[in-house]
């Protein structure tokens, strides 16, 4: 009875956790908001791309410097076509503005 109990909380643990747990591929979807460089899946060489994969809503993606300069700015459409990214750096900040969801990858 006892190794039944036992058996039965390590599978209700077990099932809690993995319902907990955000899937990988999950982590590269943002919305608007503003964001660090921490916040994305590292890339090797700080080298991202952009992609709006929302089918209705347009965004703005920003980049900001150091110095708060204003360093590139995006305009994606619905189901917009992938850009390249400047190089990020930590102290960079990212913002997205609009009802878009925004696709963002490391480039190897």
């Amino acid at each position: 009875m006892k190794k039944f109990t036992v058996m039965i909380l390590i599978l209700i643990t077990l099932m809690f956790v993995a319902s907990a747990s955000t899937p990988a591929f999950a982590q590269n979807l943002f919305k608007e908001g503003s964001y660090k460089l921490s916040d994305f899946v590292p890339a090797k060489n700080n080298s991202y791309f952009v992609q709006n994969i929302s089918s209705k809503g347009n965004c703005y993606f920003a980049v900001m410097g150091e110095n708060d300069a204003l360093l590139q700015v995006i305009y994606l459409t619905p189901k917009s076509s992938r850009y390249n990214l400047i190089p990020l750096k930590s102290e960079y900040k990212v913002f997205i503005v609009g009802d878009g969801e925004i696709f963002i990858k490391g480039v190897d």
